[in-house]
Protein backbone atom coordinates (compact mmCIF):
# COMPACT_ATOMS: atom_id res chain seq x y z
CA UNK A 1 0.00 0.00 0.00
CA UNK A 2 1.33 3.55 -1.05
CA UNK A 3 0.31 6.55 0.77
CA UNK A 4 1.13 10.21 0.61
CA UNK A 5 1.03 12.49 3.52
CA UNK A 6 0.81 16.21 3.06
CA UNK A 7 -0.04 18.90 5.69
CA UNK A 8 -3.42 20.99 5.51
CA UNK A 9 -3.41 20.60 2.11
CA UNK A 10 -0.79 22.92 1.46
CA UNK A 11 0.24 22.74 -2.08
CA UNK A 12 3.75 24.39 -0.55
CA UNK A 13 5.10 21.75 1.83
CA UNK A 14 6.30 18.15 -0.16
CA UNK A 15 4.59 15.05 0.05
CA UNK A 16 5.57 12.19 1.97
CA UNK A 17 5.25 8.25 0.02
CA UNK A 18 4.96 6.16 2.42
CA UNK A 19 4.96 2.37 1.07
CA UNK A 20 3.77 -0.25 3.38
CA UNK A 21 4.05 -4.22 3.20
CA UNK A 22 0.28 -5.60 4.64
CA UNK A 23 0.85 -8.96 6.44
CA UNK A 24 -0.84 -10.73 8.70
CA UNK A 25 -1.88 -10.16 12.13
CA UNK A 26 0.56 -6.83 11.67
CA UNK A 27 -2.08 -3.47 11.63
CA UNK A 28 0.25 -0.68 12.45
CA UNK A 29 3.75 0.91 11.37
CA UNK A 30 6.14 2.86 13.29
CA UNK A 31 7.41 5.96 10.85
CA UNK A 32 10.13 8.64 10.22
CA UNK A 33 9.93 11.59 8.56
CA UNK A 34 12.41 14.56 8.34
CA UNK A 35 11.94 17.45 11.27
CA UNK A 36 9.81 20.09 10.27
CA UNK A 37 9.97 23.41 12.27
CA UNK A 38 5.88 22.07 12.97
CA UNK A 39 6.54 18.70 13.77
CA UNK A 40 9.66 19.57 16.25
CA UNK A 41 7.62 18.62 19.01
CA UNK A 42 6.53 15.19 17.83
CA UNK A 43 7.95 12.17 19.51
CA UNK A 44 6.77 9.68 17.23
CA UNK A 45 4.36 9.28 14.81
CA UNK A 46 2.81 5.55 13.49
CA UNK A 47 0.21 4.60 10.70
CA UNK A 48 -2.38 2.29 11.77
CA UNK A 49 -5.17 0.50 9.99
CA UNK A 50 -8.57 -0.72 10.61
CA UNK A 51 -10.89 -2.66 8.19
CA UNK A 52 -14.71 -2.09 8.70
CA UNK A 53 -17.25 -3.38 6.20
CA UNK A 54 -14.55 -3.70 3.41
CA UNK A 55 -13.44 0.12 3.97
CA UNK A 56 -10.39 0.23 4.86
CA UNK A 57 -9.41 3.27 7.25
CA UNK A 58 -6.02 4.54 8.06
CA UNK A 59 -5.31 6.32 11.44
CA UNK A 60 -2.16 8.85 11.79
CA UNK A 61 -1.32 8.95 15.60
CA UNK A 62 1.41 11.08 16.69
CA UNK A 63 2.70 11.91 20.37
CA UNK A 64 3.85 15.38 21.25
CA UNK A 65 7.41 15.41 22.95
CA UNK A 66 6.71 17.70 25.89
CA UNK A 67 3.31 16.69 26.79
CA UNK A 68 3.04 12.70 25.32
CA UNK A 69 -0.62 13.87 24.55
CA UNK A 70 -1.97 11.51 21.58
CA UNK A 71 -3.71 12.81 18.22
CA UNK A 72 -5.05 10.91 16.09
CA UNK A 73 -6.59 11.37 12.05
CA UNK A 74 -8.69 9.38 10.70
CA UNK A 75 -8.26 8.94 6.44
CA UNK A 76 -10.86 7.71 4.21
CA UNK A 77 -10.42 6.22 0.66
CA UNK A 78 -12.14 9.08 -1.93
CA UNK A 79 -13.38 6.07 -4.12
CA UNK A 80 -14.51 8.72 -6.38
CA UNK A 81 -11.39 9.36 -7.75
CA UNK A 82 -10.72 10.44 -11.62
CA UNK A 83 -7.54 9.95 -12.60
CA UNK A 84 -5.47 6.96 -12.07
CA UNK A 85 -2.98 8.25 -13.96
CA UNK A 86 -2.13 10.17 -10.96
CA UNK A 87 -3.44 8.51 -7.84
CA UNK A 88 -1.04 10.59 -5.06
CA UNK A 89 -1.70 13.86 -5.88
CA UNK A 90 -5.51 14.37 -8.12
CA UNK A 91 -7.77 12.37 -5.58
CA UNK A 92 -9.05 15.24 -3.39
CA UNK A 93 -10.25 18.37 -6.23
CA UNK A 94 -12.57 15.41 -7.90
CA UNK A 95 -14.27 14.72 -4.88
CA UNK A 96 -14.67 18.08 -3.39
CA UNK A 97 -15.26 19.34 -7.43
CA UNK A 98 -18.19 16.63 -7.69
CA UNK A 99 -19.96 17.64 -3.90
CA UNK A 100 -19.85 21.11 -4.59
CA UNK A 101 -20.30 22.27 -8.31
CA UNK A 102 -19.54 19.56 -11.18
CA UNK A 103 -22.39 18.99 -13.41
CA UNK A 104 -25.04 21.10 -15.74
CA UNK A 105 -25.50 24.33 -14.46
CA UNK A 106 -27.51 27.32 -15.07
CA UNK A 107 -25.72 30.19 -14.70
CA UNK A 108 -26.88 33.63 -13.72
CA UNK A 109 -24.82 36.78 -13.70
CA UNK A 110 -25.44 40.09 -11.64
CA UNK A 111 -26.78 41.86 -14.86
CA UNK A 112 -29.78 39.31 -14.98
CA UNK A 113 -28.29 37.01 -18.20
CA UNK A 114 -28.53 33.54 -17.92
CA UNK A 115 -26.73 31.10 -19.55
CA UNK A 116 -26.00 27.14 -19.69
CA UNK A 117 -22.74 26.04 -18.35
CA UNK A 118 -21.16 22.02 -17.37
CA UNK A 119 -18.38 22.01 -14.88
CA UNK A 120 -16.40 18.85 -14.84
CA UNK A 121 -15.30 17.26 -11.50
CA UNK A 122 -12.02 17.36 -13.00
CA UNK A 123 -11.96 20.96 -13.17
CA UNK A 124 -12.83 21.54 -16.83
CA UNK A 125 -15.35 24.32 -17.57
CA UNK A 126 -17.11 24.28 -20.45
CA UNK A 127 -19.24 27.15 -21.94
CA UNK A 128 -18.84 29.98 -19.51
CA UNK A 129 -17.12 33.17 -21.51
CA UNK A 130 -13.65 33.42 -20.36
CA UNK A 131 -12.79 30.33 -18.18
CA UNK A 132 -11.42 27.27 -19.21
CA UNK A 133 -10.72 25.59 -15.20
CA UNK A 134 -11.75 25.59 -11.68
CA UNK A 135 -10.24 25.09 -8.48
CA UNK A 136 -12.07 25.09 -5.56
CA UNK A 137 -9.31 25.83 -2.43
CA UNK A 138 -8.38 23.43 -0.16
CA UNK A 139 -5.82 24.99 1.03
CA UNK A 140 -6.21 26.31 4.60
CA UNK A 141 -2.53 27.42 5.49
CA UNK A 142 -1.78 31.13 6.51
CA UNK A 143 -4.14 34.22 6.94
CA UNK A 144 -7.69 34.73 4.98
CA UNK A 145 -9.34 31.73 4.89
CA UNK A 146 -12.44 32.76 6.71
CA UNK A 147 -14.55 32.01 3.48
CA UNK A 148 -14.63 29.09 1.00
CA UNK A 149 -13.55 29.98 -2.00
CA UNK A 150 -13.33 28.93 -5.39
CA UNK A 151 -10.40 29.99 -8.25
CA UNK A 152 -11.47 30.16 -12.31
CA UNK A 153 -8.21 29.86 -14.19
CA UNK A 154 -6.20 30.14 -11.35
CA UNK A 155 -2.21 31.13 -12.27
CA UNK A 156 -3.21 33.09 -15.30
CA UNK A 157 -3.94 36.42 -16.39
CA UNK A 158 -7.63 35.69 -16.49
CA UNK A 159 -7.25 34.23 -13.00
CA UNK A 160 -10.48 35.28 -10.57
CA UNK A 161 -11.46 34.17 -7.09
CA UNK A 162 -15.05 34.23 -5.69
CA UNK A 163 -16.26 33.18 -2.36
CA UNK A 164 -18.96 30.68 -2.61
CA UNK A 165 -21.97 29.87 -0.27
CA UNK A 166 -24.14 26.44 -1.42
CA UNK A 167 -27.35 25.65 -0.31
CA UNK A 168 -29.04 22.31 -1.78
CA UNK A 169 -28.54 22.53 -6.31
CA UNK A 170 -27.51 26.79 -5.40
CA UNK A 171 -24.42 27.73 -5.18
CA UNK A 172 -23.96 31.57 -5.18
CA UNK A 173 -20.39 33.36 -6.28
CA UNK A 174 -19.24 36.66 -4.53
CA UNK A 175 -16.72 39.15 -5.19
CA UNK A 176 -14.04 38.62 -2.08
CA UNK A 177 -11.90 41.74 -0.64
CA UNK A 178 -8.76 41.10 1.71
CA UNK A 179 -9.21 43.32 4.63
CA UNK A 180 -5.04 43.80 5.37
CA UNK A 181 -5.08 45.19 8.71
CA UNK A 182 -7.47 42.40 10.51
CA UNK A 183 -6.59 39.59 8.00
CA UNK A 184 -9.81 38.59 7.27
CA UNK A 185 -11.32 37.83 4.78
CA UNK A 186 -14.35 39.84 3.61
CA UNK A 187 -17.71 38.91 1.07
CA UNK A 188 -18.62 41.51 -1.24
CA UNK A 189 -21.06 41.95 -3.91
CA UNK A 190 -23.08 38.80 -5.21
CA UNK A 191 -21.43 37.69 -8.89
CA UNK A 192 -23.04 34.63 -10.08
CA UNK A 193 -25.95 32.46 -9.13
CA UNK A 194 -25.44 28.72 -10.11
CA UNK A 195 -28.16 26.02 -10.11
CA UNK A 196 -27.59 22.95 -10.68
CA UNK A 197 -29.66 20.64 -13.42
CA UNK A 198 -27.87 17.94 -13.68
CA UNK A 199 -24.31 15.54 -12.36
Amino acid sequence: MALSLGAANHEGLPLRYVHLRLEPGLTAWPTTTEESESEADLLETSLRYHVNQGDTLLYLDQRQRTTHRVTTTAFRKLRSSLNTSRPFDDGLAPFINGLTFAGSQLVTDSTGHTYPVRLLATGQVQGWPGYSRYEVNTDFVGPFHELDTVFFDINQKTQQEWAFTKQGDTVRLYAVHDDTVTYKRQRGRLCYTLVRQSK
